[in-house]
């Protein structure tokens, strides 16, 4: 009887052994120590790649986005030329009554286009009228020796090529 409880005794007292031993051993106590500091930088740095992986795509999205809107704003801006480009080419160049001349005073020039709806922009400076001129509304006084530019501008139409008169007042 005193083996079998010999037998039964050791192994007991070989673990409690071995795990004082273990305890009480500053290398092993050092080696999980730094198995556990090893575990915590892993985690730590698992956790910044994932934050990284995060913002880098929070980051892609919003460039998508942005690239999502250039492109829906650069189709509107076609859409919208193409709405403004008038199909049917230019107008023709307004005509002048009465036409260049010499006037012996003060004349009045009506200004005249066969565009539908067209608007007509003058100048008396010799200068190239733009949509920016002065809006054609009635007859126009020419007191002085001018030269009278204008054009077209219809929404049919594009505007018209600059038509040009001399008058020479004396």
């Amino acid at each position: 009887m005193f083996r079998r409880r010999t037998v039964a005794i050791l192994p007991a007292i070989f673990f409690f052994f071995a795990i004082s031993t273990q305890a009480q051993d500053p290398g092993a106590a050092a080696a999980a120590q730094a198995v556990q500091q090893s575990n915590q930088m892993a985690a730590q740095a698992a956790q910044q790649a994932n934050q990284q992986m995060m913002d880098a795509a929070q980051q892609a999205q919003q460039q998508a986005m942005q690239a999502q809107q250039q492109a829906m704003q650069a189709q509107q801006a076609a859409m919208d030329s193409s709405v403004l480009t008038p199909p049917h080419g230019r107008a023709d160049k307004p005509h002048f009554y009465p036409s260049s001349g010499k006037f012996s005073g003060a004349t009045t020039v009506t200004i005249k286009d066969s565009a539908p709806k067209a608007s007509i922009f003058y100048t008396l400076d010799g200068t190239d009228p733009t949509t920016s001129s002065t809006l054609y509304t009635g007859p126009v006084l020419v007191g002085s020796t001018s030269q009278l530019k204008a054009i077209a501008k219809s929404p049919v139409y594009s505007s018209s090529k600059v038509a040009t008169a001399k008058y020479v007042i004396k």
